[in-house]
């Protein structure tokens, strides 16, 4: 699914991306219930006016989702897409920057969306997936719903502002995430619960070893850190040190490091793309 979430569409067609996960996991097991690709078509329900009931053109963050459910086993997968460009150095540099990012508040939108649009689906278990800025907002909207920490108020615009309806998420799973920075919009409350491994059992990150976003936490994980387990695959990419590249700041670092990686060792760049772990993860 957090491959999948890369071909969703602005027309709202997924028959290809439900038929691929069908022909990979088992026919007529996943069901895609809605998508949404702010850029390509930013007129989504998720951003209907709390008082007129029209639906407001939402900002062209990049914010890209889908929700699959597995009806037989009662279960719903809202997968976040993350980017596998040039661009991707400089997302990641701007969230580090700024303590609630644009796609944070469209992630809330579509959940709450999600909840009340398909009451059919409030019951099953939910869980939250995605690959690098996917991961990261896997991660910190199941860390918010947690927390009741909202980032937008019932009282906003937006009729799917306010708290998220579905209370309790029964697992998050990223692949090369986007680690969370500490002070982030994020309690301390949380920052020590994570070190005493309070969401070792809902949260599961799995990470290409030195790969770019993990090279930039081995430089600065007093700063930042993966939440929930780590697994890491080693495919023989080399640290930063060996490579001989010299840590600055965190902020230089997230977005000068890929830079410098792609002139110089491809490697640690290609490490990031969510294609290296097609070999690796059983379903």
């Amino acid at each position: 699914m957090s491959r999948q979430v890369y071909n969703v569409k602005g027309d709202g067609s997924h028959s290809s991306i439900e038929s691929a996960l069908n022909s990979k996991l088992g026919k007529g097991k996943f069901k895609v219930i809605d998508t949404i690709d702010v850029n390509e078509q930013n007129y989504h329900k998720a951003g209907t006016s709390s008082s007129s009931g029209k639906i407001l053109p939402l900002d062209k963050t990049g914010f890209q989702a889908m929700t699959v459910v597995i009806e037989g086993s009662k279960k719903l997968y809202i997968a976040f897409s993350g980017s596998q460009s040039f661009s991707d150095y400089n997302t990641a540099k701007n969230i580090m920057e700024d303590d609630i990012p644009g796609q944070l508040y469209q992630a809330q939108l579509y959940a709450n969306y999600i909840y009340k649009n398909f009451p059919q689906y409030q019951g099953y278990k939910w869980y939250f997936t995605g690959h690098s800025l996917g991961g990261w907002l896997a991660t910190k909207l199941y860390l918010d719903i947690r927390a009741a920490n909202w980032v937008i108020p019932t009282t906003s615009k937006y009729k799917y502002g306010g708290p998220i309806g579905k209370k309790t998420i029964n697992g998050v799973y990223t692949f090369n995430p986007l680690p969370i920075r500490k002070g982030q919009h994020l309690p301390q409350t949380q920052w020590d619960a994570n070190k005493n491994g309070v969401y070792n059992q809902d949260i599961k990150n799995l990470y290409i070893e030195n790969e770019w976003l993990n090279g930039v936490y081995d430089m600065h994980s007093t700063e930042i850190n993966y939440f929930g387990t780590k697994g890491s695959i080693n495919t023989g990419i080399k640290s930063y040190s060996t490579l001989g590249y010299k840590p600055n700041s965190l902020l230089f670092d997230v977005g000068y490091y890929y830079n410098w990686c792609d002139r110089k060792q491809q490697a640690v760049v290609d490490g990031h793309s969510i294609y290296n772990f097609t070999k690796y993860v059983q379903y």
